[in-house]
C-alpha cells in the first residue's frame, strides 16, 4: 500500500504478554495511533491499572465468580490489553487466557531478550522497595516462566501467538524494526502503510522502554520464595473512649518469603474528622517502618457508616519488601491524645494446615512458581499425620501445571 494511504479506524482486539519494564506502554500508544485510534491508555489488570480493581477484589476476597465476571467483561469490549505476567496474581493471568482466548483476541508476546538490564530497570523503578539483587533474579525468572506457561497454553489451544522482543524493535535498524512490526499489523487486519509504520516504530524506540519508563502498571506482585510463611493477622481490643468505630484488615497475602513484597490493607473508620491522625507502621521494638497510605476512597464504608468523620476516606494501604517478623499498626490520634495499637501481624513458619490451604487456593488455576515454593515449604515439614494427603494433592497438581514447573529460560518464541 502507499505510503499516502487513508487509514481508517480499526478496532483492536490484542492482549499484550508482557514483563514489567518491558516498555508495552509506547508499544501500545503508538499502535493505537498506527491503527487510526485515539490516544487512550492501554488496559490492564495490574494492581494500579485501569482495571486493577479486578484484580484487588481477588486478592482481598479470592471470589473466583467476580473473577471471572469482571475478566469475561474485559475482554468483551474491543481494545488493547496490557498484561504484565509478573505483577498480577495467577488466577487472574489463567482467566484473561481463558476469557481472551474465546473472544478472538490476538496475542503478542513481548518481553526482553536482556534480562540484566530488565533487572536494573526493576530495581531503579522500585527504589528502597526492591528486594536483594537474589530476589531480583528470581523475579525475573518468575516472568519468563509465566510467558513460557501462557505461550505453551496458547499453542496447545490452537491459537498462533506473535512474539516480539524489545531488542527486535529498539536496538534495530528502522527498516528492520518495521519488518519485525508487521506481522502483528498483519494480524490485525491492518494494511502496511510505509510513513505511518516507520513512525509507529520510531515511536517504539524513541522510548527506549529496557531502562525507560515501563513502571506505570504498578509495582511488582512478586514470585514466590524458596519457602513459603504464613501471615496472623491480630486485631487488637479497642479502647473504650478511643475515636475508632472500625478497623480491619481485609487485605494480606496467603503466603509469602523472606523478602517479598508484602502488601497490607482494609480500613480504618473513625468518629471524628481524622484529618489530624495517622496511621502508622511499627517493628516490634516500636521502630518506625514505611508509611501507610491512608485515607484512600472507601464507598461502602461511607453506607455503613453515615455518622463517621472519614467513612468515605477510610481505606488505608501498606507495603515493604522483607517485613521484619512483627508489624504493629498504630492509630496516632493527634495533640495529646495516646496512640492506638490496631493490628499486630506475625510472620511465621507454616504449618501443614497452611501449606494444605494454599495447595486448595491452587486449585483452580495452579501457578507453577507457586507450587514450586510449596514443594520446598512441604518437604521441610515433619512427616506426620496429614502429610501424605497433602503431598498427593501436590502431586495432582503439578501434573496439571507441568511441563511448566521446572522451567527457567526465556521462552524460545
Amino acid at each position: 500500500m502507499s505510503s499516502h494511504a487513508t487509514l481508517l479506524p480499526t478496532p483492536l482486539r490484542l492482549v499484550v504478554w508482557t514483563v514489567l519494564r518491558a516498555g508495552a506502554v509506547p508499544l501500545v500508544a503508538g499502535l493505537h495511533a498506527r491503527a487510526g485510534l485515539p490516544a487512550q491508555p492501554a488496559r490492564s489488570l495490574a494492581p494500579g491499572g485501569s482495571q486493577g480493581a479486578t484484580t484487588l477484589h481477588w486478592l482481598r476476597r479470592h471470589d473466583a465468580a467476580t473473577l471471572q465476571a469482571g475478566v469475561a467483561s474485559l475482554c468483551a469490549q474491543p481494545g488493547v490489553i496490557v498484561h504484565p505476567l509478573d505483577a498480577v496474581p495467577w488466577p487472574v493471568t489463567a482467566a484473561l487466557l481463558a476469557h481472551s482466548t474465546a473472544a478472538g483476541y490476538v496475542h503478542l508476546f513481548w518481553y526482553p531478550q536482556d534480562a540484566a538490564a530488565r533487572m536494573q530497570g526493576l530495581q531503579a523503578a522500585l527504589g528502597a522497595e526492591a528486594p536483594e539483587r537474589a530476589r531480583l533474579v528470581e523475579h525475573t525468572q518468575g516472568g519468563e516462566v509465566r510467558l513460557q506457561t501462557v505461550w505453551d497454553a496458547l499453542v496447545a489451544a490452537g491459537t498462533q501467538p506473535l512474539a516480539l522482543t524489545v531488542e527486535a524493535v529498539c536496538q534495530a535498524k528502522p527498516a528492520d524494526a518495521v519488518a519485525a512490526l508487521r506481522p502483528v499489523l498483519a494480524r490485525l487486519g491492518l494494511p502496511a502503510a510505509t510513513a505511518a509504520d516507520k513512525a509507529w516504530a520510531a515511536r517504539v524506540q524513541a522510548a527506549q522502554p529496557v531502562a525507560g519508563d515501563g513502571a506505570a502498571v504498578g509495582v511488582a506482585h512478586f514470585a514466590p520464595a524458596s519457602v513459603w510463611r504464613a501471615l496472623r493477622v491480630t486485631a487488637l481490643p479497642l479502647p473504650p473512649s478511643c475515636d475508632v468505630m472500625h478497623a480491619v484488615i481485609d487485605t494480606w497475602p496467603q503466603a509469602f518469603g523472606p523478602t517479598d513484597l508484602t502488601r497490607l490493607g482494609g480500613v480504618v473508620v473513625t468518629r471524628s474528622d481524622a484529618a489530624p491522625a495517622q496511621l502508622v507502621a511499627q517493628d516490634g521494638q516500636g521502630r518506625p517502618l514505611p508509611p501507610v497510605t491512608w485515607r484512600l476512597p472507601s464507598p461502602r464504608m461511607r453506607t455503613r457508616f453515615a455518622d463517621s468523620g472519614n467513612a468515605d476516606a477510610a481505606r488505608f494501604f501498606w507495603r515493604m519488601a522483607g517485613p521484619p517478623a512483627q508489624v504493629r499498626l498504630l492509630l496516632l490520634p493527634g495533640g495529646d491524645a495516646s496512640p492506638v495499637p490496631l493490628f499486630d501481624c506475625h510472620w511465621q513458619p507454616a504449618t501443614l494446615a497452611d501449606v494444605a490451604l494454599w495447595l486448595a487456593a491452587q486449585a483452580d488455576a495452579p501457578d507453577p512458581l507457586a507450587l514450586a515454593a510449596l514443594r520446598r515449604t512441604l518437604d521441610g515439614l515433619p512427616r506426620d499425620a496429614g502429610w501424605a494427603e497433602a503431598d498427593a494433592t501436590w502431586q495432582a497438581l503439578r501434573v496439571r501445571a507441568a511441563p511448566f514447573l521446572t522451567a527457567t529460560e526465556t521462552p524460545h518464541v
